[in-house]
């Protein structure tokens, strides 16, 4: 997507990325979600300020294989170096860097395609933790859709969104799930999914009081308000 393609009831990421200005070349804290042209598995990787990082793998056996290395981020190319090992080879210099809310939001080498579902760069106190349902609305006479977002939940700054609609003679609902980042100002959040999402991919809004509710913008009017579960 566009850094000023509208994505969010009128947000754009280039919005979101004036609130949280990006600085390069410096050591980041950050949780991807990786593919590997060359490998059919899914990984995480975690880079972390002290300029190491952790890659895990869940293989056929149902076993995790985990290997470490060091990166170095400097004239505005991220290398990637694994210890030696006997589960994962990467040498690997970026050739793309999206900035997302101030963090390196995703990546490409020649070989993977990392996109950001968390992150450490925010004081632990900011930190929601928490599930939200948001009241079911109909998008015609044909379908509702219902929405759950989750902040914090499977990696400090993560979003979670779980959308589910019903359509008239369908048996099951339409499901799309996925994660990104958000970040907060106060009660204000900011997130961000990629392109994930077929209606939008920005997500702003504001918590109430003890968290308890939170606010999304992108919902329609009346339903916006989600409720802690």
């Amino acid at each position: 997507m566009a850094c000023g393609a509208s994505d969010g009831g009128g947000v754009t990421l280039a919005d979101l990325n004036a609130t949280f200005p990006f600085t390069p070349n410096r050591a980041i804290d950050v949780y991807y979600s990786c593919g590997l042209s060359t490998s059919a598995l899914s990984y995480e990787l975690h880079m972390m300020r002290d300029l190491r990082f952790t890659i895990a793998a869940r293989l056929d056996t149902g076993d995790i294989a985990v290997a470490t290395g060091t990166y170095a981020y400097a004239n505005d190319v991220i290398t990637i170096r694994t210890d030696p090992n006997d589960f994962l080879f990467l040498d690997e210099r970026t050739t793309s860097i999206t900035p997302v809310l101030g963090l390196v939001g995703a990546f490409t080498t020649q070989v993977m395609l990392c996109l950001a579902v968390g992150h450490e760069e925010d004081e632990p106190a900011t930190r929601v933790n928490a599930s939200y349902m948001c009241p079911e609305f109909g998008e015609g006479p044909a379908s509702n859709q219902v929405n759950v977002f989750e902040f914090d939940v499977a990696w400090p700054g993560s979003i979670f969104r779980d959308r589910n609609r019903w359509v008239l003679g369908n048996d099951q609902p339409l499901i799309q799930r996925a994660f990104g980042i958000h970040r907060k100002l106060g009660s204000q959040h900011y997130g961000y999914f990629g392109t994930q999402f077929d209606d939008y991919n920005v997500v702003t809004g504001a918590f109430g009081a003890g968290a308890n509710t939170v606010r999304i913008d992108q919902l329609p009017g009346g339903f916006q308000q989600c409720t802690r579960r």
